[in-house]
């Protein structure tokens, strides 16, 4: 069985590390601190079409 990456995983991976540096990254500290919900954040990772990943179809997912 092969556990290696395929090409498309590593593509996610890099696309959700960028993410968490570029954008969730630097507001993290104030939205911990202030409790804020990260509703903007969230937004620009639903752009990139992660939000729905994990639910099939049929259900509303991607």
């Amino acid at each position: 069985m092969d556990f290696a990456e395929t090409e498309d995983q590593k593509m996610i991976r890099e696309m959700v590390r960028e993410f968490a540096e570029d954008v969730a990254g630097p507001t993290c500290n104030k939205r911990d601190k202030e409790q804020i919900a990260p509703i903007e954040e969230f937004k620009k990772f639903a752009e990139l079409g992660f939000a729905g990943m994990t639910i099939p179809e049929k259900y509303g997912g991607q």
